[in-house]
């Protein structure tokens, strides 16, 4: 259970300030010479960047200069929902090795009921 809240928290993203803002896609409003508006989280934002977007793309926030967005191209990675795939293969391998344990446990306890079947008793943790 407490491995379930562990891998839970791993995968919210922030929920307020500057934190929230880096990483998260803002729509071009207009743009000339490197510099421009966006709309990012319901906003109106001033932004600067190295390339040159067309009115209406999307653009990934890189980082937060006093007041001024600094945005580039949307970033490639395949994401799910918001979070990063790197984050859901970790979680993938958490399960996958939980899985293997829990029929670990379930082999293990099999074998210790057919023993019981058989008639064997134990007896201060050996076999008589």
């Amino acid at each position: 259970m407490l491995l379930g809240h562990v891998l839970r928290a791993r995968r919210l993203q922030p929920t307020s300030g500057v934190a929230r803002l880096i990483g998260a896609e803002a729509r071009v409003l207009d743009w000339s010479d490197g510099a421009g508006h966006v709309w990012a989280e319901g906003e109106r934002w001033q932004a600067r960047g190295d390339t040159d977007p067309t009115e209406g793309a999307p653009a990934r926030i890189r980082k937060i200069d006093g007041i001024t967005l600094v945005v580039g191209r949307p970033a490639d990675r395949r994401r799910r929902g918001g979070i990063d795939m790197e984050i859901w293969v970790f979680d993938w391998i958490i399960y996958g090795v939980l899985v293997v344990l829990v029929a670990g446990l379930f082999a293990t306890a099999v074998r210790i009921f057919r023993e019981y079947e058989r008639g064997v008793v134990f007896t201060l943790g050996r076999f008589t």
